[in-house]
C-alpha cells in the first residue's frame, strides 16, 4: 500500500492496481492541481477543492463516492457518516455538509476524517467501526480540526498510524504540522514524498505518525 500528498488534503492511495483519489481538486480550484488518473474519487466535501472527480478521470470516469451510504468497488468496502463543517461556509451558512469515510482494502481500515471541525463522530459512525489502521487527519485548515482536537480523535479510534493533511497547501502550514508533531510527541518526524507499508506492518504499527510532504 502506498501513500502521496498532493497538496491541500489531496492524498493518492494506491494498493495493486487500484488508485483511490482522496479529495481531489478540480481544475482551477486554487490548489495544486494533480496529475494522476483513479479509479475511484472519494470527495469529503463538495467544494472546488475536492471535487475534481474530472481532474483524475483517465480512460474511464472513476466511481465516485461524494456522501454518506455504503459502496463496494474492484474489491474496496467504503462506508461513509455525514457530519457538519465549518470548511468552505459561505456568508450566511455557519456550516456545510461533509462526509467522513471508513474505505477498507486488503482488510485495512482507514479512516478519512476531513472535513471535520470538531472531535466527534456520529453514533452509528462509532457503532459500526471495529478497528482503525491508518487515520488521515486534517491540522492546519482553517475550518478544520486544530492540532489538540486531531489528537483527541486519534486518541479516541486509536490508529495504529496517523497521517497528517491539510498543512501542505496552507498559510503557515509548517507551524500547523510542529503543533500537530508536537501533540503527538513527534517532534522530530521529518516529511517523505512517498510512503508505502504492507498491510501487515501496518496493522503491526503502534501509534506512529506519518508525515507526507506535498
Amino acid at each position: 500500500m502506498q501513500l502521496t500528498a498532493h497538496g491541500g488534503v489531496t492524498v493518492r492511495l494506491s494498493e495493486g492496481e487500484t488508485t483511490i483519489a482522496i479529495n481531489p481538486p478540480a481544475k482551477g480550484a486554487g490548489v495544486k492541481p494533480v496529475r494522476f488518473s483513479a479509479d475511484i474519487a472519494i470527495v469529503s466535501v463538495r467544494v472546488p477543492e475536492m471535487e475534481g472527480v474530472e481532474a483524475v478521470s483517465g480512460a474511464t470516469t472513476p466511481f465516485v463516492i461524494d456522501s454518506p451510504g455504503a459502496y463496494e468497488h474492484r474489491g474496496v468496502s467504503v462506508e461513509g457518516w455525514g457530519v457538519r463543517t465549518r470548511y468552505g461556509a459561505g456568508k450566511g451558512e455557519e456550516t456545510l455538509p461533509a462526509t467522513v469515510y471508513a474505505l477498507t482494502i486488503e482488510g485495512v481500515t482507514i479512516f478519512i476524517a476531513v472535513g471535520l471541525s470538531e472531535p466527534s463522530l456520529p453514533p452509528e459512525c462509532l457503532e459500526s467501526l471495529e478497528a482503525v489502521h491508518l487515520l488521515l487527519v486534517p491540522t492546519g485548515v482553517p475550518g478544520m480540526l486544530d492540532a489538540p482536537q486531531a489528537h483527541k480523535l486519534a486518541t479516541m479510534l486509536e490508529p495504529n498510524i496517523v497521517v497528517p493533511v491539510g498543512w501542505q497547501g496552507t498559510a503557515g502550514g509548517a507551524e500547523a504540522l510542529e503543533r500537530f508533531l508536537g501533540e503527538f510527541g513527534e517532534s522530530n518526524r521529518k516529511p517523505v514524498a512517498k510512503w508505502s507499508a504492507r498491510p501487515k506492518d501496518i496493522k503491526q504499527a503502534s501509534g506512529e505518525v506519518v508525515v507526507l510532504e506535498a
